[in-house]
């Protein structure tokens, strides 16, 4: 997590106001208030701190001269002196997808465990994954060998040949247990009487597993036992891997400007506001920046790095009804989640990024309910499929392209999105050649967790 040791309570507390007011607010848009937890409330609360710490430092009187700006004392308060008045949350688009982590400083370092296996045990390699915050268990082909790696059974260990000796790893060996794949073809198998002679005419030392006079050769394979009753016993370990994820804020700014005389006849003959105008168009511009970057960031993951990839094709086949066939593409969502599942063995989908095709297929679905917000400008949450998954409509895509992840809270998720800075904007200042001018900036960092937790989408439209 991107928390440091600020005590959460007290900015929970200090801001309970505006957090009661969020509350009310999503309790009248008719959402489901438990959504808004705990660690929603913190993320939010030290978000606003930011941003009233940034205030305060730039609130103090500050005199401009040409050669820029610096603090005086004693000042009268007049308009001409520059301050950042105003600090804006956007809802993001992307916080469906992305985790929102509110950062305290602009650089943070993030830690995450692993434990890994400690030692060669048969098929178990030291520095194996035993679980980390990625993945539950091993890699799917170490999985059955992880299940013995404590046991006395020992299985398909590789063997080094030197000089025609060789060692088993793991002693003392179990007399009678010894099966040795003697090129590792699995075409003769060589085994021991339990009195220490190999089948070849070899011979087997039990306490140290040194093994001479064999035939076998480089690339052999054993099974065995060893003897877990004997003390002190050669024991496997397990491993405790610490790894850090680095995060620095950027920023994003820019500025808008008008005339005074222009902005005077717009609101004569129109009735519009030009300041709040530009204000609007210039945080929906930051928003839109904010929200295209980390929808492409996803969308754009080469499938190698992905979990999976799953396609599906959009002609309809002869003879099936073609509501039928769009029904099809729920379930190739269905299985790009469970994939997600199978590989990490934590999580199934939840979010789909949907292109125009996909989009416009799931719409049709019966199990897809619309959201209020999807005639908004630009990438937009679609809607919600069986309950399941949250549908995002990006526009900016390829329109046969569709990605379906899994978005959690802290490291459990694809993506984060890290907010240091939201959206600040300067006081407004109109100087002698009637210009108006006002600044606006916000900084965050933004970096995938687990690419996991992405399952590549293709449309195709082959006529059958």
């Amino acid at each position: 997590m991107l928390k440091t040791n600020l005590n959460e309570s007290t900015l929970i507390k200090k801001y309970s106001p505006i957090l009661e007011s969020v509350e009310t607010g999503l309790k009248n848009l008719g959402r489901d208030v438990a959504e808004f937890d705990s660690y929603k409330k913190y993320t939010l609360s030290r978000i606003m701190e930011n941003a009233q710490n940034l205030i305060e430092t730039y609130s103090k009187n500050k005199a401009i001269m040409e050669a820029g700006t610096f603090q005086v004392n004693n000042v009268p308060a007049k308009n001409q002196y520059l301050k950042l008045t105003a600090a804006v949350y956007p809802q993001l688009v992307a916080e469906n997808v992305a985790s929102v982590q509110a950062m305290e400083y602009k650089d943070a370092t993030c830690y995450y465990l692993g434990y890994t296996y400690g030692d060669n045990r048969g098929e178990i390699k030291a520095g194996d994954s035993i679980s980390t915050v990625f993945q539950v268990g091993p890699d799917s082909d170490k999985y059955a060998a992880s299940t013995r790696y404590a046991s006395e059974a020992i299985s398909q260990e590789e063997l080094v040949v030197e000089a025609g000796e060789a060692k088993l790893a793991w002693g003392p060996v179990i007399p009678g247990s010894v099966a040795i794949d003697i090129d590792g073809t699995g075409a003769t198998i060589v085994t021991d009487d339990g009195l220490g002679a190999l089948s070849d005419g070899g011979a087997i030392d039990y306490a140290t597993g040194t093994i001479t006079g064999a035939t076998i050769v480089e690339g052999a394979k054993a099974d065995y036992k060893q003897n877990l009753e004997y003390a002190p016993a050669q024991l496997p370990s397990v491993s405790l891997d610490i790894k850090p994820l680095f995060l620095h804020a950027k920023p994003k700014a820019l500025r808008t400007a008008y005339s005074l005389i222009g902005a005077f006849d717009l609101q004569q003959t129109q009735g519009l506001d030009a300041q709040k105008l530009l204000s609007n168009l210039a945080t929906d511009e930051l928003r839109c920046e904010i929200d295209g970057e980390i929808l492409n960031d996803i969308a754009s993951l080469p499938a190698s790095a992905a979990a999976g990839v799953v396609t599906w094709n959009m002609e309809v086949p002869f003879g099936i009804n073609k509501k039928e066939h769009y029904e099809s593409l729920y379930f190739k969502i269905i299985e790009a989640g469970s994939i997600i599942k199978q590989v990490t063995r934590k999580y199934e989908g939840n979010r789909v990024i949907a292109g125009f095709n996909a989009n416009y297929v799931l719409k049709t679905l019966d199990e897809f309910k619309a959201a209020s917000t999807r005639n908004s400008v630009g990438p937009v949450v679609s809607g919600t499929l069986a309950g399941d998954y949250t549908v995002i409509y990006n526009p900016y895509i390829g329109e046969d392209d569709f990605t379906v992840l899994y978005q959690g809270q802290t490291f459990d998720t694809a993506y984060i999105y890290g907010v240091y800075m939201p959206i600040v904007s300067s006081q407004f200042i109109m100087d002698d050649t009637l210009l108006g001018r006002q600044g606006y900036a916000t900084e965050y960092a933004k970096s995938f967790v687990n690419r996991k937790y992405v399952v590549k989408g293709k449309i195709t439209h082959n006529v059958a």
